[in-house]
């Protein structure tokens, strides 16, 4: 946004809060992410948005401007194992010109911070969207990589059968969620549902 949009009033006002030391207020972040999504790039191989929402507040703008993730993946990593890879992590980062935030106290604090709100935001997406999938972050890179590749293509297929059903115009009463970046939610649970009582 800041970089292809420097001179609209959004990145100027967001640039007033970083100029000032400030963090930009989640209004102003949401209202760039939406209009980024609607970037040609966004619409044609989508988007993954990192370690996002983690407030409830944040959540719920993002409901109000119908931006709902296709799938959330929660790594469920515990603390402990957190702040290992941390120092494991500093020992083998290189020096850097700028500090990096990645301090014992900063990544404890925004790991409470997380785990305060993501129970509510977890039931939430649960509850609305049939959405949230939980991944043991315990394993290595390369077995959480294969799991959450596994979960979207099982999502690809609901909605590939979903699509399907729709051209051969078989109704199947499905809940959908269309996201500003044109993709396609169908509700798992919902969808699990109607197969069985249409004997599919």
């Amino acid at each position: 946004m800041l970089s292809n949009h420097p001179d609209t009033e959004l990145s100027l006002m967001i640039n007033w809060h970083l100029h000032k030391g400030m963090t930009v207020p989640d209004a102003l972040a949401i209202q760039a992410l939406d209009l980024s999504l609607m970037e040609s790039v966004c619409n044609t191989i989508g988007v993954v948005i990192d370690g996002y929402p983690v407030t409830t507040n944040q959540m719920n703008i993002l409901e109000t401007r119908s931006i709902i993730p296709m799938v959330i993946f929660e790594l469920d990593v515990p603390s402990k194992e957190i702040f290992k890879r941390l120092l494991f992590e500093r020992k083998m980062e290189q020096s850097t010109p700028y500090p990096l935030h990645n301090s014992t106290q900063i990544i404890a604090y925004k790991n409470a911070k997380y785990r305060k709100n993501v129970s509510e935001i977890r039931q939430f997406y649960r509850e609305q969207h049939q959405n949230w999938h939980v991944i043991d972050g315990f394993h290595s890179k390369w077995w959480v990589w294969n799991e959450v590749i596994t979960d979207i293509q099982q999502m690809n297929k609901y909605i590939q059968t979903y699509m399907e059903r729709i051209k051969e115009g078989k109704k199947m009463l499905l809940c959908v969620y269309v996201c500003v970046f044109v993709c396609v939610c169908v509700c798992v649970a919902e969808y699990e549902g109607q197969r069985t009582t249409s004997g599919v």
